[in-house]
């Protein structure tokens, strides 16, 4: 796993996967019509979380992973402490994106197959990546990532260039204020999916070395690249549902792609919408599972050979989480209005700021000193 690199080229392509996830389903909400607007807003909040994550990692020797930085700036008991509490969470996200793929494919295609069935044939493909390493993640977002910009491309060609598109939904625009717009970034947008870009982190380390001084642009394009898409696609969803479909709408992106129709013999594109949703995922479980996996064998000291064991030991504990989540209504009720203030807030955000702020106030030479 040594020579396990990534270029910057694919840290980019695997960032902007990540970040469509699930968030392209329906992000902003709460700020109604203008839920395209707060995805913006979000994604300015986005860059200054990356100007942290980033600054963590510039500071440091470049095989310096997430975990020993906690322990050095925080101290090794408290360091251990915080990064367990990391894994234990990072576990529970796996499980909570793999129940939203289950959730799609259960209420679109496979609506007998036992949830527990989906769940762990999802996972496989997942668990064969994370076990090869990020080299193999990097191909694999040289694959996809050319063939998802094209699909995005052609469907908003296709509702451009139809009737669907109804620029009145948007109007008013800030018709409720800038303050619904701040407090829907602060608990959604700028959380989902900017906050989780935690997790490279643990990848930043396999960039390959002379690239690591110039680690920020291919991060901050990430970010304002895939804050566009999910900004227009929301816009989409509201100008073909109306703002009152596209609330209640479990999948809006589903019905958005099903209303095209090119000529009067091709329609039912939603398996587009269902390609999309399928990709992005599988590259938001698989590097979620990835972060979770290098921290675990950085905190307890493990091998690379107890590395197949522990991928399976954490996507075992996913997937028992992931059909124990309830209902969907239950499993997205818990993820808008519980996970956010308080699990996003302060270990995406509140944490990542505290190790900035104690780097800065270290002399740089007994920073880098203590973590060689």
């Amino acid at each position: 796993m040594n020579n396990n690199y990534i270029s910057k080229k694919q840290l980019f392509m695997i960032m902007v996967l990540f970040q469509l996830g699930s968030s392209v389903v329906v992000l902003g909400v709460g700020a109604r019509q203008d839920a395209w607007i707060a995805v913006l807003v979000g994604m300015v909040g986005g860059l200054l979380l990356s100007f942290i994550y980033t600054y963590l990692y510039i500071k440091n020797p470049a095989d310096i992973s997430f975990e020993k930085i906690l322990t050095y700036l925080l101290g090794k008991r408290f360091g251990d402490i915080i990064t367990f509490i990391y894994i234990m969470y990072f576990t529970y996200v796996v499980a909570r994106v793999i129940a939203d793929i289950r959730f799609l494919i259960h209420t679109t295609v496979l609506h007998e197959t036992p949830e527990l069935i989906l769940s762990v044939f999802l996972m496989l493909p997942m668990i064969y990546a994370a076990y090869h390493g990020v080299e193999v993640i990097g191909r694999l977002a040289e694959l996809f990532f050319p063939l998802i910009i094209i699909i995005f491309f052609f469907i908003y060609l296709f509702l451009g260039t139809g009737e669907s598109l109804h620029l009145g939904n948007l109007k008013p625009v800030l018709g409720h204020g800038w303050g619904i717009i701040f407090e829907n970034v602060l608990k959604e947008t700028m959380p989902v999916p900017f906050s989780e870009t935690i997790n490279f982190m643990n990848l930043y380390p396999n960039v390959k070395k002379e690239e690591k001084q110039e680690i920020r642009k291919p991060v901050f394009f990430s970010v304002i690249f895939s804050g566009i898409i999910l900004s227009a696609t929301m816009g989409v969803n509201i100008m073909v549902n109306s703002l009152h479909v596209f609330e209640n709408l479990t999948f809006p992106i589903l019905t958005t792609i099903g209303t095209i129709t090119i000529g009067e013999f091709i329609e039912r594109l939603d398996i587009l919408a269902i390609i999309i949703l399928m990709v992005v995922n599988f590259f938001k479980i698989l590097i979620w599972l990835y972060s979770t996996v290098e921290m675990s064998i950085s905190l307890f000291g493990l091998s690379l050979k107890h590395r197949p064991k522990i991928i399976l030991f954490i996507s075992a504990a996913a997937i028992l989480m992931s059909v124990n989540l309830g209902s969907i209504v239950e499993h997205y009720e818990l993820g808008s209005k519980v996970i956010p203030p308080y699990f996003h807030g302060s270990l995406l955000m509140g944490v990542p700021l505290l190790l900035m702020i104690i780097a800065f106030l270290k002399d740089k030479k007994v920073y880098i000193k203590g973590l060689k």
